[in-house]
């Protein structure tokens, strides 16, 4: 809490620390409001998310489009580190998983910011779907990559013999995943449904390949956008939260 009080106003940056505040309050407020976060755990839960904003605070702001408003972006990264804070603490609130589940980011947003994030999605789309037969395997290897909610049906669209393969296993999240664990089961699910020999370097490269076109993709023609990494996983978490009905 010391963290919130020593907090000063910056009126000449893009987003003051005083609006800051209000966003994170506001993000925090929803997530309690629908019963994600206890009411008890509101001032830490708020104190994580400003700190952790404040740690990346010029790499954020340096990345924003301007294709939204600025609260907007802010919410909306905001609440994705509201939803790592949850994901990572709800066992210990007992709150329960179904109560997770039920979560999704956009109800911190006003009408007007859920327009643009929803033609976002639609765009993001569209590039999926110029992959073509590689559409499946990229939605369900990102979404490990980034460490969501993978359901069945995910893993079914990539491999109908998911069972007999043994997926369902190689998709799990053990304690203390780390990236090196990620890309060696995305190359052991890889090799088997591809039959393929490869080694988690492959993996990394074709991976990281993607995500830079997908990025390039999203910023073209013209520039129309500025995302990068950190704005692309954000952007996909509402892709992904949108065609799972979270």
């Amino acid at each position: 809490m010391q963290a919130l009080n020593n907090l000063a106003a910056n009126n000449n940056a893009l987003v003051t620390d005083t609006e800051l505040l209000q966003f994170s309050e506001r993000v925090v407020n929803n997530f309690i409001a629908n019963k994600h976060i206890p009411r008890r755990e509101k001032e830490d839960v708020q104190m994580a998310i400003v700190e952790k904003f404040l740690l990346k605070k010029e790499k954020i702001l340096d990345n924003f489009q301007g294709k939204s408003k600025i609260s907007t972006y802010c919410i909306a990264v905001l609440n994705r580190m509201c939803l790592e804070i949850i994901r990572k603490e709800i066992k210990h609130w007992n709150l329960g998983f179904d109560k997770h589940k039920e979560i999704r980011e956009d109800k911190c947003l006003n009408s007007e910011d859920c327009l643009i994030i929803t033609d976002e999605i639609r765009f993001l789309e569209d590039i999926f779907a110029l992959f073509y037969d590689e559409k499946e395997k990229i939605v369900l290897f990102l979404t490990y990559y980034y460490q969501l909610k993978i359901n069945n049906t995910l893993i079914s669209n990539y491999d109908s013999n998911y069972i007999n393969h043994n997926l369902l296993e190689l998709f799990e999240y053990p304690k203390n995943i780390t990236k090196g664990i990620i890309f060696e089961n995305l190359t052991k699910a890889a090799n088997i449904v591809e039959n393929r020999n490869n080694k988690s370097d492959a993996t990394r490269i074709w991976l990281n390949k993607i995500i830079n076109s997908i990025i390039n993709k999203l910023n073209s023609p013209f520039q129309r956008a500025n995302y990068n990494k950190e704005s692309l996983q954000i952007l996909f978490e509402y892709y992904y939260n949108s065609i799972n009905e979270l």
